[in-house]
Protein backbone atom coordinates (compact mmCIF):
# COMPACT_ATOMS: atom_id res chain seq x y z
CA UNK A 1 0.00 0.00 0.00
CA UNK A 2 1.06 3.42 -0.94
CA UNK A 3 0.26 6.82 0.01
CA UNK A 4 -1.25 8.93 -2.79
CA UNK A 5 -4.32 11.11 -3.47
CA UNK A 6 -7.53 10.41 -5.55
CA UNK A 7 -10.94 12.20 -6.16
CA UNK A 8 -12.66 9.51 -5.10
CA UNK A 9 -12.60 10.93 -1.80
CA UNK A 10 -14.30 14.37 -3.51
CA UNK A 11 -17.40 13.52 -4.12
CA UNK A 12 -21.19 14.26 -3.24
CA UNK A 13 -20.10 15.62 0.62
CA UNK A 14 -18.86 19.19 -0.76
CA UNK A 15 -22.00 21.29 -0.01
CA UNK A 16 -22.57 19.70 3.69
CA UNK A 17 -21.27 22.90 5.61
CA UNK A 18 -24.05 25.01 4.28
CA UNK A 19 -27.01 22.67 4.46
CA UNK A 20 -27.58 22.82 8.20
CA UNK A 21 -26.83 26.82 8.86
CA UNK A 22 -29.18 29.65 9.58
CA UNK A 23 -27.07 31.28 7.57
CA UNK A 24 -27.14 29.14 4.53
CA UNK A 25 -31.14 28.74 5.35
CA UNK A 26 -31.70 32.67 4.91
CA UNK A 27 -29.59 31.94 1.42
CA UNK A 28 -32.62 33.00 -1.88
CA UNK A 29 -31.89 29.38 -3.34
CA UNK A 30 -31.27 25.36 -2.48
CA UNK A 31 -28.79 24.61 -5.08
CA UNK A 32 -25.09 24.25 -4.71
CA UNK A 33 -22.41 24.03 -6.02
CA UNK A 34 -18.93 22.14 -4.71
CA UNK A 35 -15.58 21.73 -5.63
CA UNK A 36 -12.50 20.04 -3.47
CA UNK A 37 -9.31 17.84 -3.79
CA UNK A 38 -8.68 15.32 -0.83
CA UNK A 39 -5.88 12.50 -0.06
CA UNK A 40 -6.13 9.38 0.25
CA UNK A 41 -4.69 5.39 0.56
CA UNK A 42 -5.04 2.65 -1.91
CA UNK A 43 -5.27 -0.62 -1.87
CA UNK A 44 -5.21 -3.10 -4.98
CA UNK A 45 -5.99 -6.65 -5.75
CA UNK A 46 -7.06 -9.06 -8.25
CA UNK A 47 -9.06 -11.60 -9.93
CA UNK A 48 -7.08 -12.47 -12.96
CA UNK A 49 -5.59 -16.24 -13.12
CA UNK A 50 -5.42 -16.65 -16.71
CA UNK A 51 -3.78 -13.41 -17.86
CA UNK A 52 -0.98 -13.01 -20.67
CA UNK A 53 -0.24 -15.16 -23.39
CA UNK A 54 -1.86 -18.78 -24.03
CA UNK A 55 1.93 -19.83 -23.82
CA UNK A 56 2.10 -19.13 -20.51
CA UNK A 57 -0.49 -21.51 -19.05
CA UNK A 58 -2.30 -18.50 -17.40
CA UNK A 59 -1.14 -15.72 -15.07
CA UNK A 60 -2.06 -14.93 -11.76
CA UNK A 61 -1.81 -11.41 -10.36
CA UNK A 62 -0.24 -10.20 -7.21
CA UNK A 63 1.44 -7.58 -5.37
CA UNK A 64 -0.53 -4.89 -6.66
CA UNK A 65 0.03 -0.99 -5.87
CA UNK A 66 -0.60 2.19 -6.47
CA UNK A 67 0.90 5.86 -5.98
CA UNK A 68 1.73 9.14 -7.50
CA UNK A 69 -1.72 9.96 -7.95
CA UNK A 70 -3.82 13.46 -8.21
CA UNK A 71 -6.98 14.14 -8.42
CA UNK A 72 -9.81 17.29 -8.62
CA UNK A 73 -13.61 17.19 -8.51
CA UNK A 74 -16.93 19.15 -8.53
CA UNK A 75 -21.11 18.57 -8.06
CA UNK A 76 -23.94 20.18 -8.34
CA UNK A 77 -26.49 19.20 -5.88
CA UNK A 78 -30.47 21.01 -4.33
CA UNK A 79 -31.74 20.55 -0.86
CA UNK A 80 -34.63 18.30 -0.44
CA UNK A 81 -35.70 19.02 3.36
CA UNK A 82 -34.88 18.17 6.58
CA UNK A 83 -30.98 18.85 6.40
CA UNK A 84 -31.07 16.21 3.81
CA UNK A 85 -29.58 16.74 -0.23
CA UNK A 86 -28.73 15.08 -3.12
CA UNK A 87 -26.01 15.72 -5.39
CA UNK A 88 -24.70 15.03 -8.56
CA UNK A 89 -20.61 15.05 -8.66
CA UNK A 90 -17.88 14.36 -11.19
CA UNK A 91 -14.42 13.30 -10.51
CA UNK A 92 -10.84 12.49 -12.09
CA UNK A 93 -8.22 10.56 -10.31
CA UNK A 94 -5.03 9.00 -12.31
CA UNK A 95 -2.64 7.07 -10.48
CA UNK A 96 0.22 5.12 -10.97
CA UNK A 97 0.27 1.36 -10.77
CA UNK A 98 2.24 -2.00 -10.55
CA UNK A 99 2.29 -5.54 -10.34
CA UNK A 100 3.25 -8.94 -10.66
CA UNK A 101 2.15 -12.01 -13.00
CA UNK A 102 3.33 -15.79 -12.23
CA UNK A 103 2.81 -18.02 -15.32
CA UNK A 104 1.59 -21.68 -14.35
CA UNK A 105 3.64 -22.99 -17.85
CA UNK A 106 6.74 -21.14 -16.67
CA UNK A 107 7.45 -21.19 -13.20
CA UNK A 108 9.92 -18.84 -11.66
CA UNK A 109 9.82 -16.75 -14.45
CA UNK A 110 7.32 -13.73 -13.63
CA UNK A 111 6.88 -10.49 -15.27
CA UNK A 112 6.15 -7.11 -13.63
CA UNK A 113 4.14 -4.57 -14.76
CA UNK A 114 4.51 -0.99 -14.12
CA UNK A 115 1.88 2.64 -15.89
CA UNK A 116 -0.96 4.42 -15.25
CA UNK A 117 -4.54 3.92 -14.24
CA UNK A 118 -7.22 6.85 -15.25
CA UNK A 119 -10.79 7.08 -13.47
CA UNK A 120 -13.44 9.65 -14.52
CA UNK A 121 -16.15 8.70 -11.61
CA UNK A 122 -20.24 10.31 -11.83
CA UNK A 123 -22.29 9.32 -8.54
CA UNK A 124 -25.32 10.43 -7.60
CA UNK A 125 -25.34 10.61 -3.48
CA UNK A 126 -27.68 11.31 -0.83
CA UNK A 127 -26.55 13.82 2.02
CA UNK A 128 -27.94 14.63 5.94
CA UNK A 129 -26.23 17.43 8.05
CA UNK A 130 -27.24 19.08 10.86
CA UNK A 131 -25.66 21.54 13.60
CA UNK A 132 -22.82 20.34 15.78
CA UNK A 133 -25.12 22.82 18.25
CA UNK A 134 -27.08 25.76 18.76
CA UNK A 135 -24.28 27.75 20.27
CA UNK A 136 -22.19 27.74 17.25
CA UNK A 137 -24.71 27.12 14.39
CA UNK A 138 -21.93 27.65 11.77
CA UNK A 139 -19.88 24.00 12.26
CA UNK A 140 -21.82 21.01 11.24
CA UNK A 141 -21.67 17.94 11.23
CA UNK A 142 -22.88 15.26 7.91
CA UNK A 143 -22.82 11.95 6.47
CA UNK A 144 -23.50 10.59 3.06
CA UNK A 145 -23.42 7.95 0.67
CA UNK A 146 -23.37 7.98 -3.32
CA UNK A 147 -23.08 5.57 -5.76
CA UNK A 148 -22.64 5.91 -9.68
CA UNK A 149 -20.29 4.75 -12.42
CA UNK A 150 -16.68 4.63 -12.94
CA UNK A 151 -15.33 4.66 -16.54
CA UNK A 152 -11.95 3.27 -16.22
CA UNK A 153 -8.47 3.14 -18.23
CA UNK A 154 -5.68 1.30 -17.88
CA UNK A 155 -1.87 1.29 -19.49
CA UNK A 156 0.98 -0.49 -18.61
CA UNK A 157 4.29 -2.25 -20.18
CA UNK A 158 5.56 -5.51 -19.37
CA UNK A 159 9.38 -6.36 -18.00
CA UNK A 160 9.97 -9.89 -18.29
CA UNK A 161 12.00 -11.71 -15.39
CA UNK A 162 14.92 -10.89 -14.25
CA UNK A 163 13.35 -7.08 -13.60
CA UNK A 164 15.98 -5.22 -15.15
CA UNK A 165 14.06 -1.68 -15.42
CA UNK A 166 13.48 -2.13 -19.27
CA UNK A 167 10.15 -2.52 -20.68
CA UNK A 168 10.34 -5.38 -22.93
CA UNK A 169 6.71 -5.05 -24.21
CA UNK A 170 4.17 -2.68 -24.11
CA UNK A 171 0.33 -3.67 -23.61
CA UNK A 172 -3.09 -1.96 -25.02
CA UNK A 173 -4.60 0.56 -23.45
CA UNK A 174 -7.48 -1.19 -21.86
CA UNK A 175 -11.13 1.01 -21.13
CA UNK A 176 -13.95 -0.51 -18.90
CA UNK A 177 -17.04 0.50 -16.72
CA UNK A 178 -17.26 -0.17 -13.74
CA UNK A 179 -19.59 0.40 -10.43
CA UNK A 180 -18.12 2.87 -8.17
CA UNK A 181 -19.46 3.60 -4.47
CA UNK A 182 -18.33 6.16 -1.35
CA UNK A 183 -19.53 6.84 2.10
CA UNK A 184 -18.29 9.74 3.82
CA UNK A 185 -18.67 11.68 7.30
CA UNK A 186 -17.00 14.88 8.02
CA UNK A 187 -17.20 18.10 9.12
CA UNK A 188 -18.18 21.90 7.78
CA UNK A 189 -18.15 25.40 8.80
CA UNK A 190 -20.41 27.91 7.18
CA UNK A 191 -18.33 31.21 5.89
CA UNK A 192 -21.34 33.50 5.22
CA UNK A 193 -24.69 32.60 3.87
CA UNK A 194 -23.63 31.93 0.33
CA UNK A 195 -20.05 30.36 1.31
CA UNK A 196 -18.80 27.39 3.28
CA UNK A 197 -15.92 24.79 4.01
CA UNK A 198 -16.10 21.22 4.98
CA UNK A 199 -13.71 18.23 5.65
CA UNK A 200 -14.79 14.71 4.90
CA UNK A 201 -13.35 11.39 5.88
CA UNK A 202 -14.45 8.64 3.00
CA UNK A 203 -14.40 4.87 2.12
CA UNK A 204 -14.63 3.92 -1.36
CA UNK A 205 -14.37 1.78 -4.21
CA UNK A 206 -13.25 2.57 -7.93
CA UNK A 207 -13.98 -0.94 -9.05
CA UNK A 208 -11.94 -2.84 -12.21
CA UNK A 209 -9.19 -1.51 -14.25
CA UNK A 210 -8.71 -3.48 -17.50
CA UNK A 211 -5.41 -3.96 -19.71
CA UNK A 212 -5.58 -4.23 -23.36
CA UNK A 213 -6.06 -7.60 -24.95
CA UNK A 214 -2.57 -7.46 -27.08
CA UNK A 215 0.67 -6.79 -26.39
CA UNK A 216 3.54 -5.52 -28.44
CA UNK A 217 6.42 -6.01 -30.37
CA UNK A 218 5.29 -7.64 -32.23
CA UNK A 219 1.79 -7.49 -31.92
CA UNK A 220 -0.21 -10.70 -30.18
CA UNK A 221 -3.07 -11.49 -28.13
CA UNK A 222 -3.35 -11.88 -25.00
CA UNK A 223 -5.90 -12.65 -21.95
CA UNK A 224 -6.40 -9.15 -20.13
CA UNK A 225 -5.06 -8.56 -16.53
CA UNK A 226 -7.64 -7.00 -14.22
CA UNK A 227 -7.00 -5.07 -11.04
CA UNK A 228 -9.55 -3.37 -8.29
CA UNK A 229 -8.86 -0.65 -6.77
CA UNK A 230 -10.68 0.65 -3.00
CA UNK A 231 -9.30 2.85 -0.21
CA UNK A 232 -10.26 5.77 1.98
CA UNK A 233 -8.99 9.12 2.34
CA UNK A 234 -9.73 12.97 3.31
CA UNK A 235 -11.11 15.75 1.86
CA UNK A 236 -11.08 19.35 2.11
CA UNK A 237 -13.92 21.24 -0.34
CA UNK A 238 -15.27 25.03 -1.34
CA UNK A 239 -18.78 24.80 -1.85
CA UNK A 240 -21.39 27.90 -2.87
CA UNK A 241 -25.21 28.40 -2.53
CA UNK A 242 -27.27 30.14 -5.58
Amino acid sequence: MKFSTTSATAASVLALSLIASPHAVAADGDWFVGAGAGFAWLEGGSDTTDGGAAAGGGGTVSNVDFDSASTYGALLGRRIGGGWALALSYDHVDADVSFVANYVAIPGFPSAFTGEVDSDIVMLGLIYAAPLSTSNPRWSYHVGAAAGVAFNTMSVTEDFFPFNGVADQTLAEGDNTSFAARGTVGLGYALDECWGLHASASVFTLGDFETGATRSPPVSAITPYEVDAWGYGLTLGLTARF
